[in-house]
């Protein structure tokens, strides 16, 4: 299953085909639902079908489009190992889907581009987290929000400390080791192969990732860690005798007080700078400065839009205040360009934006 990178978001938006097909259907991670997902999924195709031969695709090249997309139902291993959402890319030549822990409501869009909206909570929604539980008996993965954890199917991590050394040393060694169990450097050797597989699965995200075990172990850990996104809190004493619910409610507490944090000095440094050139929010401003990575903090109203299209080559933008054809949401357009370019994004209330705007934007210079 891919995860989507922010590689992968920069070139769904830029991608311009006719036909362009974006399908998205919530989905389950276990129960009686899975099999109505799988069902639900064949309506949506035949749905895309019908709309292709609309708007004038050859019955030949809808078949040939769908075709990847037709054989996903078929394998139950697909559907063993969902998130909350399911989001399906289909172009001439091109397929890609990606599972996301978001609840996706049942949509199929056919025009000249990809549609990303639905996506873009990934990176603005302010209440998603990892949560790494450590012990020497093993090592569990979730995926949070505010609401609950999921254990992730994370087969890049070693399930436990004996399974690492298993995998990494040869049997003389590994005798040695369990003639001498716990030895820092053991611990090391285990923590590099979690890393590595949390590289795999984390890939280019900045979402926090809490850590959860014994006080020493924790420790040792972050001798390792290559991730930026780790808290420098965690949750202390042994994960094994916590339930998920009760590892749920300790970490979003510490998740919760750094996204508080974090929205709160960001909004602090848009209204405390005083250097005007350093500050927008005018889009013909932010756009031209998303595109070329000076957006340090993003601010926008949540589900916003404003549409117009921009000339990259010239700079410039164009506003309008009805959606013309060929026309885009520029505020979602900037959102992925910050993101893309390493910036920040909060997608805020209303009565929480700077100044009252739609957006607003704190430049890096």
């Amino acid at each position: 299953m891919d995860t989507l990178s922010k590689e992968d978001l920069r070139y769904l938006v830029r991608k311009r085909d006719r036909p362009c097909v974006s399908i998205f259907l919530p989905t389950h991670r276990a129960g009686p639902e899975v099999e109505q997902d799988r069902i639900r999924l064949k309506s949506l195709l035949r749905d895309a079908e019908k709309r292709l031969a609309a708007v004038g695709v050859e019955k030949r090249n809808v078949r040939e489009l769908l075709a990847p997309a037709r054989h996903l139902p078929e394998g139950n291993q697909f559907w063993r190992y969902q998130s909350d959402g399911l989001a399906l890319y289909l172009a001439p030549g091109y397929f890609r889907y990606f599972s996301v822990p978001l609840h996706l409501q049942e949509v199929v869009s056919i025009t000249d581009r990809f549609e990303i909206t639905p996506l873009l909570p990934l990176w603005t929604a302010e209440d998603r987290f990892y949560l790494m539980a450590l012990s020497r008996n093993r090592a569990r993965l979730f995926e949070g929000t505010r609401f609950d954890v999921n254990e992730l199917d994370a087969q890049t991590i070693p399930k436990s400390f004996n399974e690492a050394l298993d995998t990494q040393v040869d049997q003389t060694h590994r005798q040695q080791h369990t003639a001498k169990p716990g030895l820092p450097e053991d611990l090391l050797l285990y923590f590099r192969s979690i890393d590595r597989g949390l590289r795999a699965i984390l890939n280019s995200q900045r979402v926090p990732l809490v850590l959860a075990g014994v006080d020493d172990e924790l420790a040792h850990y972050r001798q390792v860690n290559s991730y930026e996104g780790l808290l420098p809190e965690g949750i202390v004493g042994n994960p094994d005798r916590l339930s998920p619910g009760e590892l749920h409610s300790k970490a979003w507490g510490i998740v919760r007080k750094y996204y508080d944090e974090a929205r709160n000095q960001a909004l602090r440094q848009y209204t405390e700078c005083a250097d005007a050139a350093r500050n927008s929010n005018k889009l013909a401003e932010i756009l031209p400065a998303a595109y070329h990575g000076r957006v340090y903090y993003l601010y926008v109203t949540t589900g916003a839009a404003v549409w117009g299209s921009y000339d990259p080559e010239h700079d410039a933008a164009s506003i309008h205040e009805e959606a013309r054809p060929g026309d885009e949401n520029l505020v979602n357009l900037a959102v992925v360009e910050t993101i893309v370019r390493g910036g920040t994004v909060y997608a805020l209330a209303a009565e929480e934006m700077p100044e009252g705007a739609v957006v607003a934007s704190l430049f890096r210079y």
